[in-house]
């Protein structure tokens, strides 16, 4: 579903799946298990991801895509697989590939700060754990001001990679968790 937001429409896409429970308890337990550690630098506070290991497009590719285990990955690719074909519809003359993916994790007070993606022509949020009180993300629009946008636990989000984005303090006492998808366009 296309939705925009703000002066100058910003557009962003919100896909829900029927069976998001069954899906979220599928994700909290593969990352159960998950390698990743804490990320604190100065944009940056977020109690446990693999940002740091997933952000190597080869890395991703061998290890999630390619894998033959289960991974969160895997389990996210067949609602992941539909997004990107009706990506493709608006642009027949491209191909887009999913070339990386990592997880988040927010307690109380972890926050990851505005930031894009360059390069990347859509960026994908599924959020498998997003408190009633919790943080959503926001966008900053060209006067520097954030726009709020309306997600819930259980959706995808999907909005261009070059928009700044972030995920605000945690001031829930629930976790948050995503796992975030780049979509890199390839011209035919």
């Amino acid at each position: 579903m296309l939705k925009t937001t703000g002066k100058f429409e910003i557009p962003y896409y919100i896909y829900r799946p029927e069976n998001t429970v069954e899906l979220k308890n599928k994700i909290l337990e593969v990352l159960q298990d998950s390698p990743g550690g804490k990320i604190l630098k100065d944009m940056e506070n977020v109690y446990k991801s693999d940002w740091h290991t997933n952000k190597d497009v080869n890395y991703f590719q061998k290890n999630f895509v390619d894998a033959n285990t289960n991974n969160y990955y895997k389990i996210l690719s067949p609602y992941v697989d539909e997004i990107v074909t009706d990506l493709t519809k608006f642009n027949k003359d491209s191909i887009f590939r999913i070339t990386q993916g990592w997880f988040h994790q927010y307690y109380k007070l972890n926050y990851y700060d505005y930031h894009e993606h360059l390069g990347i022509r859509w960026a994908i949020i599924y959020y498998a754990e997003l408190p009633i009180d919790g943080p959503k993300t926001e966008f900053e629009n060209f006067f520097g001001n954030p726009i709020k946008l309306d997600v819930n636990e259980g959706d995808f989000l999907v909005f261009s990679g070059w928009l700044k984005h972030r995920s605000p303090p945690n001031l829930s006492a629930k976790r948050k968790t995503i796992i975030a998808l780049n979509v890199a366009e390839f011209k035919k």
